[in-house]
C-alpha cells in the first residue's frame, strides 16, 4: 500500500519542451476488507487486523460441537482492526465472514498458558481539553452496566457535578467518553468507585481516581475563522499545531463564523478539505475509477497565538 499514482483528465501530447502542469499524486484508496493479519492476544481476545475496516463482520466460535456468535466485537476505526471477546477453552476453532461473504475457517493455537485473560475489569483514562475536548476511558472488557450513582465528578473539591452523560465512541463497545461542561480556572477530580462497572463475564473495577486543571481564561486564546463558501460541497475545517497534529475539526455546509476556543498558546495552521461525498473524512482517489483524491486546501500563514488573544480570519473558498 505504499506506492502513489496520479493522473489527469486531460489528453497530453508531448512535444519537445512539454510541460504538462501539475498533478497530484496519492495512495489509492483500499475498497476491499481483507484480513492482514489475526492474532490471539490474550485466552480471550483475538485481534483481526484488516487492509480496510468492514462494514459488517461476524464471527461463530465452536464451542461444544456447535458454532455460537460471538456478539462482543468491538471496531477500533482508527486502526481498522476488530477485537473478539471470545469463551476460553483448549480448542480454537471459528467461522467468521466480512462483509456478508463466504465463511472462512479459523483456528487459533495457544502460544503459553501464563497469557491468561484479565479477570478483574480494568480501566485506562485518556485527557485532551484543549485539543479535541474529550475525558476518554477504555475498559478491557465490554461493559454490561454502568452505575453512574458510584461516579463523582468534584469541581475545585467542593461541590458535585451531577449533570453528567457517559457516550460510546463510535462503534466501539469499550471506549467511553464523559460529558459535563468544565470551566476555565477551575480543577476536576473524576472517582470511578469500585465496582461502578460491570463488564460481560461479570467482573467489576477497582477504584479508579483521577484529576485535571483547567486554564484561567487569561492563559488561553480563541480563533475566529469566518468563512465564506462559494462551492455546494460541505467543507472540512481543520485546525493543525505546530507538529502538524489535528487539534480541532468542524464540518461546514453554509457561510458562516467558526470559533476555535479553549486553545492553548502557540503557532496553528489552517486545513480545508473538499468533501465530495459529505462522509466527514478526507478520501483519496482511485486510478481504475479515475476518481481524484478530494482537494486539500492551506491557509497560507502560520496563526501565531499567545495568551488572552482573540484572532479572526476571513478565508474565501470557490470552484
Amino acid at each position: 500500500f505504499g506506492e502513489k499514482v496520479g493522473f489527469t483528465n486531460k489528453s497530453i501530447e508531448l512535444v519537445k519542451d512539454t510541460n504538462i502542469g501539475e498533478i497530484k499524486i496519492f495512495a489509492e484508496q483500499v475498497s476491499y476488507s481483507n484480513v492482514i493479519s489475526v492474532e490471539l492476544t490474550r485466552m480471550d481476545l483475538i485481534a483481526f487486523k484488516f487492509s480496510k475496516l468492514p462494514d459488517s463482520f461476524r464471527i461463530f466460535q465452536l464451542i461444544e460441537n456447535e458454532y455460537k456468535e460471538i456478539k462482543n466485537v468491538d471496531y477500533d476505526e482508527i486502526g481498522d482492526s476488530l477485537f473478539c471477546w471470545i469463551e476460553e477453552q483448549d480448542s480454537l476453532v471459528f467461522k467468521y465472514s466480512v462483509n456478508g461473504g463466504l465463511m472462512d475457517t479459523l483456528i487459533l493455537f495457544k502460544e503459553n498458558e501464563t497469557a491468561n485473560s484479565l479477570k478483574k475489569l480494568k480501566i485506562k483514562t485518556t485527557i485532551d481539553i484543549y485539543g479535541n475536548k474529550f475525558i476518554n476511558f477504555k475498559t478491557n472488557r465490554p461493559l454490561k452496566k454502568i452505575n453512574k450513582n458510584r461516579i463523582k465528578i468534584l469541581e475545585d473539591s467542593n461541590s458535585f457535578k451531577d449533570n453528567f452523560e457517559i457516550k460510546k465512541l463510535g462503534r466501539s463497545i469499550s471506549n467511553y467518553e464523559f460529558h459535563f461542561k468544565v470551566k476555565k480556572g477551575k480543577r476536576y477530580n473524576i472517582i470511578m468507585a469500585d465496582s461502578c462497572f460491570k463488564s460481560d463475564n461479570n467482573s467489576y473495577n477497582d477504584t479508579v481516581a483521577f484529576g485535571f486543571s483547567v486554564m484561567k481564561e487569561e492563559e488561553l486564546g480563541i480563533i475566529n475563522l469566518d468563512l465564506k463558501k462559494g462551492i455546494k460541497k460541505n467543507i472540512i475545517v481543520e485546525l493543525i499545531d505546530s507538529k502538524d497534529k489535528l487539534v480541532r475539526k468542524r464540518i461546514i455546509k453554509n457561510t458562516q463564523q467558526i470559533t476555535f476556543d479553549f486553545l492553548k498558546v502557540g503557532s496553528y495552521k489552517i486545513r480545508f478539505i473538499i468533501d465530495e461525498n459529505s462522509n466527514g473524512k478526507w478520501d483519496t482517489g482511485e486510478l481504475n475509477k479515475r476518481k481524484q483524491a478530494e482537494r486539500v486546501l492551506y491557509f497560507d500563514k502560520t496563526i501565531e497565538l499567545k495568551a488572552n488573544w482573540e484572532l479572526t480570519e476571513e478565508f474565501e473558498i470557490s470552484d
